[in-house]
């Protein structure tokens, strides 16, 4: 997938994975997820998460629980069609590529 969304520096996602705090992880990766899996208008669907995954829920109520477990599921929602979007494309325009024949030049 990662060439499918164009030039991505693969090494800050190899030191995100190898940090041990997910806070640190998170900032690492904050400019570094593509353009094309950012939400309405260029937010990154990470830092997004991280404050609403990061609340003891054990403080909240059970109704702000549930809003907040619906909101979570609204962003990984919206991050994973960006995911199936950019496959999807890369993969309908080869199939489009791959019909075209072979034409002669005019003679």
């Amino acid at each position: 997938m990662a060439t499918k969304l164009g030039k991505i520096d693969l090494a800050v996602y190899a030191e995100a994975i190898e940090e041990v705090s997910f806070s640190k992880a998170v900032e690492k990766l904050k400019d570094a997820i593509p353009a094309k899996l950012r939400i309405l208008g260029g937010q990154n669907p990470l830092t997004l998460l991280y404050a609403p995954l990061s609340v003891g829920v054990h403080d909240l109520s059970d109704d702000d629980c549930s809003q907040q477990a619906a909101d979570i599921r609204i962003v990984l929602t919206a991050l994973l069609e960006n995911i199936a979007d950019v496959l999807k494309d890369q993969d309908q325009l080869k199939d489009a590529v791959n019909r075209f024949k072979p034409v002669r030049s005019p003679s």
